[in-house]
């Protein structure tokens, strides 16, 4: 996913460049990611769980979860 590779080169390139000059400059992107982590596995997790014939309530729901992002 686009999202994860963004944020996997921020974890591992651009924030500990970041984090050396300025310490404690990162926190904050750290606890996004964190966040935004657990968002995507969830939104993943629910799209894994669809099948034909659900009610549309579990689609709803879904689509909740990516409204939120």
């Amino acid at each position: 996913m686009l999202l994860e590779l963004h944020q996997d080169a921020e974890d591992h390139v651009a924030l500990p460049a970041l984090e050396a000059k300025v310490p404690g400059l990162t926190e904050h992107n750290a606890n996004d990611h964190d966040r935004l982590h657990r968002l995507v596995e969830g939104i993943q997790q629910q799209t894994r769980q669809l099948e034909p014939g659900q009610s549309p309530l579990v689609a709803a729901s879904l689509f909740d979860a990516v409204g939120s992002f």
